[in-house]
């Protein structure tokens, strides 16, 4: 009896940790939806083996897109010989990360949390466009596109037959996505693995959380005048009382033309210097470059995701206006552009937004920063952080998403520059924000840039659609 015992407990820790073995590494995981579309994730060669065979279902010795559950970007990442399909060899060689799901009770907190972060538009249901988003199926124009699998999918789980699925609806779709086949886990060793698999979300979710309101203050190293540039030190204080500092840098001949630039997560007002946008501007415009909250010399404590940082952007705008700006553009990077399309909501005054290498959803880039790091359950852990971060703060950052600012700021003029491999903000996000916006928009898509370095990757490209874009509409 005690060595049945004991193979039982060492068979549910062994599926404990299959269970949690995936990475998701890179632009795989698009979503907490997509990240579970594929097969699961098999940690020796053996398993990865009976993994490639479940998924090939025609039995051709090759994956197909469709048999993989791939996005098209990682799918022709793992193609190496561009055959259209992936081999044996290819697969096992690269060892892509697949999560495995499971049905037990601890997933069912955040099933609820993924299902809320597909409602984009929060009426209860998911619909088919909100689906095709959640999966990172986009059509060559931007447009929400499932392929024929997932509609007869989507239209299997939609009971009453009205084009949306419900909480529960979308559970069984999600389920049918990504769990099944004879690696489910219930009864006794599923109610242990969920067990630790929730203890383990609840522990790397914390930490997350705790990691993306508090990150460690990029030092400031450099000032405009070592740049070449006459300047002032300057600080203003947001409407919530957070003293903020900044640089004010004049144009080099009188005008009322002012451009707010607002740095991104982790760093500072150089950036505009390390990057050379400042450098781009050759002394045309009044420059305001603040220190985010929490971030450089500015106040505060916490990180907000634009909640709170389009504050300090609005004080940024207010100053500039004091300074005797009549015309003023925005322009931010990854946090920053979250941060001034929020703002540009609120400020009818802008004349024209530059968005570099924002995000559209919270929990898909945190996903994205999580996977970086090469941890198992990224989807989930990120799920996991942010209703951490929402209780621990008292709102919602869903509030604040650019997808859901995004088309108030129209008729604002809006440029929108992404990198084509950006690691961490996949380029979805930038083709949901382009497909989202009805005002004036152009999209750049800069080939082989990864996050926030579009301006160094093509500078001569960055500088012409940089300049363009404020000479045009300012």
């Amino acid at each position: 009896m005690k060595l049945k015992h004991a193979k039982a407990g060492a068979m549910a820790l062994a599926l404990a940790g299959l269970m949690i073995a995936g990475c998701g590494r890179g632009p795989m995981a698009q979503a907490p939806l997509r990240a579970a579309t594929g097969p699961r994730s098999l940690s020796t060669d053996d398993l990865l083996a009976r993994t490639f065979a479940l998924a090939d279902a025609d039995g051709d010795g090759r994956l197909s897109r469709a048999e993989s559950g791939l996005e098209r970007d990682m799918a022709a990442a793992l193609d190496e010989d561009r055959d259209g399909a992936i081999s044996a060899a290819e697969f096992g060689q690269r060892r892509p990360a697949w999560l495995i799901r499971a049905r037990m009770p601890a997933f069912a907190p955040l099933m609820r949390a993924t299902f809320a972060q597909v409602d984009h538009d929060r009426d209860g249901a998911v619909g088919p466009g909100e689906a095709a988003m959640a999966l990172g199926a986009l059509d060559g124009k931007g447009q929400p596109l499932l392929d024929a699998d997932e509609r007869a999918r989507f239209g299997r789980h939609d009971r009453d037959a009205d084009r949306a699925l419900d909480a529960g609806e979308f559970t069984g779709f999600y389920l049918e996505l990504g769990a099944g086949g004879d690696l489910q886990a219930e009864g006794f060793l599923g109610r242990l693995g969920g067990a630790l698999i929730g203890g383990y979300l609840r522990l790397t979710g914390q930490l997350a959380a705790h990691r993306a309101m508090h990150p460690p203050r990029e030092p400031l190293k450099t000032t405009p005048k070592a740049h070449g540039f006459d300047y002032e030190d300057v600080a203003f204080v947001a409407e919530d009382g957070i003293k903020l500092s900044a640089w004010y840098i004049p144009a080099t001949k009188p005008t009322t033309q002012t451009l707010v630039l607002v740095h991104g997560f982790q760093t500072n007002r150089a950036l505009w210097f390390n990057q050379g946008q400042v450098q781009m501007l050759a002394g045309r415009y009044n420059l305001v470059m603040p220190d985010l909250r929490n971030h450089g010399q500015s106040g505060g404590s916490l990180t907000t995701y634009a909640y709170y940082e389009h504050l300090d952007v609005r004080a940024a705008v207010k100053y500039a206006k004091a300074r005797g700006a009549t015309s003023i553009g925005l322009a931010g990077q990854s946090l920053g552009a979250a941060s001034v399309i929020r703002a540009a909501a609120f400020e009818p005054d802008v004349k024209a937004v530059f968005e570099d290498a924002g995000y559209a959803n919270m929990i898909f880039a945190w996903q994205g920063g999580i996977s970086s790091v090469g941890v198992p359950l990224p989807a989930m852990i990120a799920a996991s952080a942010l209703a951490i971060a929402n209780a621990q703060l008292g709102i919602d950052l869903r509030d604040a998403e650019p997808i859901a600012m995004i088309d108030r700021m129209a008729p604002i003029p809006l440029m929108l520059v992404h990198g084509q491999d950006d690691p961490f903000i996949f380029v979805d996000h930038v083709r949901s924000l382009h497909t989202a916006y009805k005002g004036p928009k152009e999209l750049w898509i800069c080939p082989r840039a990864l996050h926030g370095d579009s301006a160094t990757t093509d500078a001569a490209g960055y500088r012409e659609r940089f300049v363009r874009h404020f000479a045009t509409h300012m």
